[in-house]
């Protein structure tokens, strides 16, 4: 029987979610992210590297995908 500790308490099912910033270096998420890989003990079980803590204002790429509040970024490629 599994862990009731670690069972999801939503339906959603996780989402990859690719951006390219190759052709443009400069250009932004559109989100402002929350650092959760600090190393303190309370963030052990977080389930990524940062969450988007607010959606910065306008029509941003964060905004077009469908992120919201509260989403975890769990991995990031820098290629």
């Amino acid at each position: 029987m599994p862990n009731p500790l670690f069972l999801s308490t939503t339906s959603e099912k996780p989402q990859l979610l690719t951006i390219s910033f190759a052709h443009d270096p400069q250009g932004s998420l559109g989100a402002q992210l929350i650092n959760c890989d600090k190393g303190e003990p309370f963030e052990m079980f977080s389930p990524g590297f940062a969450q988007v803590g607010r959606l910065l204002d306008g029509e941003t790429v964060a905004r077009k995908c469908g992120v919201k509040v509260g989403d975890c970024i769990v991995a990031v490629n820098g290629q």
